[in-house]
């Protein structure tokens, strides 16, 4: 079971698409463990649309451009 749920992701992310602050300001304001997960769902949502967030999350993304790079979402 995930610890922030779709819509506290795409809380986040619309905060940050929005300009109400960077990784860091964004993850202490929403409580989030560390700074790295909001940079994450914001580069899922910049390669997969937000629509993402309204089903289940594949275990690993492919981002466009880095074709040699995947990320696995736990």
């Amino acid at each position: 079971m995930a610890k922030y749920d779709d819509g506290f992701k795409r809380k986040v992310v619309e905060a940050y698409q929005n300009g109400e602050g960077g990784y860091r300001t964004l993850a202490q304001r929403f409580g989030i463990s560390h700074f790295s997960l909001v940079r994450k769902w914001v580069k899922i949502v910049e390669a997969r649309g937000v629509e993402h967030y309204k089903g289940e999350e594949p275990n690993n993304i492919i981002l466009p451009n880095s074709s040699k790079m995947s990320y696995t979402i736990t």
